[in-house]
């Protein structure tokens, strides 16, 4: 959302209380508010009158639950200010009450851990008792090294100045100069952000803010990374199995440190908020929440093709003083996840739904935390129920500590995991959080392997479950007719029988923004350099794991390398590998044999033509750039055995490619039987921007109609944009209108990452309770009946449905092409096939 709510009155009375030091020449004032971001700020809200500000009286907390540190919200997604000299700025602030109201200008973000928080210099404004309080921080302690008080009888509107010139701060109200205090090089960096708060029980509104002077205004940076080919991502998504590769991400420093940002972007594709997700975070007061720093951290996920691994819902610790003293625990516990869990519902993949629940020393091995003596050991199942019903595609792990070792802390695990299982609880995996500070905590591959075959058990003895691997993004997509997707990231990997292990093992990227705080000193505390981490890889040996290979991480000893290892075991149905467990009859296929320049044959394909359907949505209802044609050039033969969709650009800039769709539309399984639906499929090699390849279909109903998405049902086989090597696979249904069973516009969407280019095979099996997705014969994305619900199920799939192929140049997914996007690549298609068992 961008806001603008200046007005030429207040222009005028801010730049005439204007406070302009001798020998500053300032340059015009600029506006900080009309059209920039102030809607994704933690206790902010954009309203016609300015920018409100609600308290959220948010605190760093101790381990036992005593209040450290406050910690106020800066506007992380907003703009701020590169400075070289003097400057001024100049706020309007509305005062209503006797509670104080505080604008903060950060010359450094703030360091934000779970248990501290290490304040970098910055000068805070407030108008407190009617005063004009001015406080300075040099860095060096979370305490002011200058506070001062100026002025009497400030209430109402207040138009306040700060300057910064000559080593001072000076500030005045209502213009009229009142004094200063010493800079301490509050603003040396040579940049400047943004923060507000307000005493617990106001609250005020920002109804203006300019600058002017030697500053500069840039807004929140672009999030996709630059990928490289020599990554750890891409090295691990290269193996003969591939792995993910995860950091616990913190949101400040992927702000304000370009090279914090870059890492984390181009090293890993999984991401841990390392705490903007944990209760004294996200709901600092009852009932009041502050998503915007999680939400920063789900948006930079989505823009560089990583999964989100949420962390986490229920703990004994990481949480606000009002929860640990509140008498209703149950109701507290339960709104919590509802609330937190439902805010990022579809654009996760996984939330450690209770976390550290174990200790040893106590008779049940449970941990008697808060939530304990409160509910006893049900505080357990609870969680995960509501868990599911918040966000019934996420996947829901517990996660523990010291359970990769043997001994009495693993044994009431398995034992709780079995109890867990049993009962029905929706637990779909295990974090196995492995704290390695030096060689002597390193488990033997040995012993973590029966403890993963030890809950692949547990799993197969209890009832079933989901297969997890769940990301969305989403989406505001204007029309009607075939809507698409948004963005998405890749998920974990799945497990595909119960001898599988999925290992993701998030790195904490710290670098030098991680400090030590007095209270923890003389803990390790630094976390990997970039070659430490390319060593996990680099380093690794093999461990078989009952008949498969993952890797297990030989850790440099260098103090400086790992922190915290999680191996995730998920839980996943007993699920055949490709088509192992079905015998398939081809029911009509395209082997696209015939002579180069050749179009498909017209007896199995319908040509789409134009930008639209008949009555449909432009674009094709997807924003999408190009004319599709029938000209060979964009849709024929090549000559040896495959189909070629090529996309054109003429000398006008304009876009033309190809789209066909089956004249059958009543491809679905015979009663209680399964279809599959494959393709051997070459993406478009190296186009760039705005690519996007699909092979896909679309329910009969739609045909004629083209009104009725995504009620007709829509099963995307494979999609894949701007020639990244990401491949998704989705279920459109239910509802036009946002959300609904399929989580519109989005859809329930999974990921997988393409380790070769070349040809690949892309499949779907739809059988009678259930949805999987192949590439290569190894699959990857699961949605089940169970997923949707019954009614929306039944109507998605009672009815025949027919193929698409089509490379579509721009639209609200990709986005358009760029002066480096190359015209005149091609999706090849080898076959397309439809099969049927049963």
């Amino acid at each position: 959302m961008r806001l603008g709510i200046r007005t030429a009155v207040w222009t005028a009375l801010l730049v005439g209380a204007s406070l302009v030091p001798p020998g500053a020449a300032y340059a015009a004032s600029a506006d900080l508010l009309a059209g920039h971001d102030w809607a994704h700020f933690s206790g902010a809200e954009p309203t016609a009158a300015g920018v409100k500000i609600t308290p959220l009286d948010r605190w760093v907390t101790t381990p036992e639950g005593k209040r450290l540190q406050p910690n106020p919200p800066a506007n992380l997604a907003g703009p701020h200010l590169n400075v070289s000299g003097d400057f001024g700025v100049d706020a309007l602030m509305s005062v209503t009450g006797a509670k104080s109201a505080y604008l903060q200008l950060y010359g450094r973000l703030p360091v934000i851990y779970d248990e501290w928080r290490q304040e970098r210099p910055s000068v805070r404004v407030g108008v407190v008792g009617g005063k004009l309080e001015v406080a300075v921080w040099d860095g060096g302690s979370d305490k002011a090294v200058e506070t001062k008080s100026f002025g009497s009888g400030l209430a109402g509107d207040v138009a306040v100045s700060i300057s910064r010139s000559g080593g001072k701060v000076t500030v005045s109200a209502g213009g009229k100069q009142l004094g200063s205090v010493g800079e301490h090089s509050a603003f040396s960096a040579g940049t400047v952000w943004f923060g507000a708060d307000a005493q617990v029980g106001g609250g005020w509104t920002l109804r203006a803010l300019t600058v002017s002077g030697s500053a500069k205004i840039v807004d929140a940076p672009a999030w996709a990374q630059q990928q490289s080919s020599t990554s750890l991502r891409a090295r691990a998504s290269a193996l003969p199995r591939p792995v993910r590769v995860g950091s616990a991400i913190a949101s400040t420093p992927l702000v304000d440190d370009a090279a914090y940002r870059a890492i984390a972007g181009r090293e890993f594709d999984a991401l841990t908020p390392e705490n903007d997700m944990k209760p004294e975070f996200v709901q600092p007061s009852r009932g009041v929440f502050a998503f915007a720093e999680g939400d920063l951290l789900v948006d930079f996920a989505r823009a560089n093709g990583m999964a989100v691994h949420a962390h986490t819902l229920v703990w004994f610790e990481a949480l606000p003083t009002w929860m640990r003293s509140a008498p209703d625990k149950n109701t507290v516990m339960l709104d919590h996840i509802k609330a937190v869990a439902g805010h990022f519902a579809g654009r996760v993949a996984e939330w450690d739904v209770v976390n550290e629940p174990m200790n040893e020393d106590n008779s049940d091995g449970l941990e008697h935390n808060l939530w304990y003596q409160a509910m006893g050991a049900a505080y357990i199942p609870q969680a995960f129920r509501a868990a599911r019903a918040a966000d019934p595609a996420a996947t829901l792990y517990l996660n523990e500590y010291g359970v990769e070792q043997s001994g009495p802390r693993w044994d009431a695990l398995y034992k709780l995991v079995k109890q867990l299982k049993a009962d029905g609880v929706p637990i779909d995996g295990v974090g196995m959080q492995n704290h390695e500070y030096e060689k002597g905590d390193r488990t033997p591959p040995e012993t973590f392997r029966k403890h993963v075959q030890a809950l692949a058990r547990a799993r197969a003895e209890g009832p079933g479950v989901r297969n997890g691997r769940r990301v969305r993004r989403g989406h505001d997509h204007a029309g009607q007719g075939v809507r698409r997707k948004a963005r998405r990231l890749p998920g974990r990997a799945e497990l595909h029988d119960v001898r599988d292990v999925g290992v993701h093992r998030p790195l904490r990227l710290h670098g030098r923004h991680r400090a030590v705080p007095p209270h923890r000193r003389g803990r390790a505390a630094l976390g990997p350099e970039p070659q430490a981490q390319e060593g996990v890889l680099g380093n690794a040996r093999r461990a078989e794991l009952t008949g498969r290979s993952e890797i297990m991480p030989a850790f440099p000893t260098r103090s400086r390398v790992l922190l915290v290892v999680l191996g995730c075991v998920l839980f996943a149905g007993v699920v055949p590998a490709a088509s192992a467990a079905a015998a398939w009859t081809v029911l009509w296929s395209d082997e696209f044999d015939g002579p180069a320049g050749a179009l498909p044959a017209a007896a199995n394909w319908i040509f789409d033509t134009g930008h639209s359907y008949p009555g449909g949505a432009s674009g094709w209802g997807n924003g999408e750039l190009e004319t599709y044609t029938k000209d060979p050039a964009n849709v024929s033969l090549d000559g040896t055995g495959a189909l070629k969709i090529t996309a054109t650009e003429d000398k006008s800039a304009k876009w033309a490619s190809g789209r066909i769709e089956t004249q059958r539309s009543d491809f679905q399984p015979a009663p209680g039987g399964s279809l599959r639906v494959e393709a051997r499929l070459q993406l478009p090699d190296g186009g760039g921007s705005g690519y996007w390849p699909a092979f896909w279909t679309l329910g009969a109903p739609f045909r004629g109609n083209y009104t009725n998405w995504p009620q007709a049902g829509e099963i995307d086989v494979m999609e894949n944009i701007n020639s990244q090597k990401i491949v998704h696979g989705t279920l459109h249904c239910g509802k036009t209108e946002s959300g609904g069973p399929c989580r519109e516009d989005t859809g329930l969407t999974g990921q997988t990452t393409l380790a070769t280019g070349g040809f690949h095979t892309y499949a779907v099996e739809w059988g009678p309770t259930r949805l999987q997705w192949f590439v290569d014969g190894v699959p990857y994305w699961t949605v089940t009946e169970s997923t949707v619900g019954s009614s929306t199920w039944k109507s998605t799939f009672g009815h025949g449905y027919f193929v698409l192929l089509n490379l579509a140049i721009g639209g609200d997914w990709p986005g358009k092409p760029t002066k480096t996007t190359v015209a005149g690549r091609s999706l090849l298609v080898d076959y397309v096939r439809v099969s049927r068992s049963g």
